[in-house]
């Protein structure tokens, strides 16, 4: 018998799990380094957590995710290195930096990763795609890109570190209480120019999309993305009964209320919703109205601007 504890309570299955979260990435990761005809891929997102999938929408929008500008340095890479292991004391949820090399370039992504269980009815959670029950087995609820290492820039980077380190060393008491009195203020002047920066896809300043329900992946009102957003949600789209349906019969349910983040859906309501989805949703007649005015221009890099104004 295997046991764990989460929130106090303690939850049991028959045997003990055979892979670790470690073991789990390296299927990932080796997958995807010899990736034939999509075979890598398929490999990835068996191992998806059912939470992840549901995230990121049913295979072949999976599929064409992992080939984006954020996750493609994944498929047929040259090599990876796993660090930076993490494990929480509840043995509950893993962590690790796998640093992947590909064409002399080196990309930082990080892994997260969790046990699945039912733990609201204290059972085995079902995986539909993979047709098996989970018996608090590791899977993959993220992959986040952090960093991009050029090869131009490694080599300059180990000569300048310990010239940075003594100067930052030197400095730190000079300017401790200044820094202190500093930082909080660039990062929220940062994140508000980051926001009115953003352009539409009408090339005017990106407006709100929704702040009741307050929308955008970063739950900040605006169709904002970035590498963390393996979804891109950058259509703002005014929700309708069809389309709702439409997208809970595709397994992305959106009209069910999921903890205090997600609310759920109803007509009239407006999204950020995945370019993919929407996409999806328009050539089988589904798709629901776009603001232009508050769809982020990244949304043409998979759908056309005619696209979005004909619904």
């Amino acid at each position: 018998m295997f046991c764990v504890k989460k929130n106090g309570k303690k939850y049991c299955v028959d045997n003990v799990p055979l892979m670790s979260a470690r073991e789990i990435v390296e299927i990932q990761m080796n997958s995807m380094k010899n990736n034939k005809y999509d075979s890598g891929i398929k490999k990835a997102y068996y191992f998806a957590s059912p939470a992840n999938r549901m995230m990121t929408g049913p295979y072949n929008l999976f599929k064409q995710m992992v080939k984006n500008e954020f996750y493609n340095n994944l498929l047929n890479c040259d090599s990876f290195i796993i660090s930076e292991e993490k494990q929480s004391k509840d043995n509950m949820e893993y962590s690790c930096l796998v640093t992947v090399s590909k064409n002399s370039n080196n990309y930082l992504y990080r892994f997260g990763l969790s046990r699945q269980y039912d733990f609201f009815n204290n059972l085995p959670l079902y995986d539909d795609y993979a047709n098996i029950y989970l018996h608090l087995y590791w899977r993959t609820d993220k992959v986040i890109l952090e960093g991009v290492i050029k090869k131009n820039t490694i080599d300059s980077k180990n000569k300048d570190y310990k010239n940075k380190k003594n100067s930052k060393k030197n400095n730190k008491k000079n300017n401790k209480s200044r820094k202190s009195n500093k930082s909080k203020k660039k990062k929220s002047a940062k994140k508000r120019e980051n926001f009115t920066s953003v352009s539409s896809v009408l090339g005017n300043n990106m407006e709100v999309c929704s702040t009741n329900p307050m929308t955008g992946f970063y739950r900040d009102g605006y169709c904002n993305t970035g590498p963390d957003d393996v979804g891109t949600h950058v259509v703002c789209a005014k929700m309708t009964d069809e389309f709702l349906k439409y997208t809970k019969s595709k397994g992305n349910d959106l009209s069910t209320p999921q903890g205090p983040s997600f609310p759920g859906l109803k007509a009239g309501d407006n999204w950020c919703l995945c370019a993919l989805r929407w996409d999806e949703a328009n050539k089988a007649g589904k798709a629901p109205p776009v603001n232009l005015k508050s769809t982020n221009k990244k949304a043409l890099d998979y759908v056309s601007l005619e696209e979005l104004k004909s619904v």
